[in-house]
C-alpha cells in the first residue's frame, strides 16, 4: 500500500493534469516563457548575448578584440608577410638560400 502522503501527491498532479497547471512555482517559469514568446523577446539577461550576436552579424564584425586578431591576420595576408616576429625565421632562411648558405651555426 501507498502512504498517505504518496497518494496526497498523486491526487495532487492528477488534479493538476486536469486542470492543465502546473504547481504555482512550477508554473512560474512556463508562464514567464510563454509570456516572453508572445512578446518575442527573452528574459533581460538571456537576450542581451542574443541581443549582441545580432548586432555583430548585422555590422558584419565581431567584438573589438576578437575583430582585431582577425582584421591584422587579413592584413598580413594581403600583404603577404607575417607579423615581424613570425617572419624572423622563414626570412632568415630565404636570405640564407639565396647566399647560398646557412648561418654559421646551423
Amino acid at each position: 500500500t501507498r502512504t498517505q502522503r504518496e497518494t496526497q501527491g498523486r491526487k495532487e498532479r492528477h488534479k493538476d493534469a486536469k486542470r492543465g497547471t502546473r504547481t504555482q512555482t512550477e508554473a512560474e517559469g512556463c508562464k514567464q516563457r510563454q509570456k516572453d514568446a508572445n512578446r518575442g523577446t527573452r528574459t533581460q539577461t538571456k537576450a542581451q548575448g542574443r541581443k549582441f550576436w545580432q548586432k555583430d552579424a548585422n555590422r558584419g564584425s565581431r567584438k573589438q578584440t576578437e575583430a582585431q586578431g582577425r582584421k591584422q591576420m587579413r592584413k598580413d595576408a594581403n600583404r603577404g608577410t607575417r607579423m615581424q616576429t613570425e617572419a624572423q625565421g622563414p626570412k632568415q632562411r630565404q636570405k640564407d638560400g639565396n647566399r647560398g648558405t646557412r648561418t654559421q651555426i646551423e
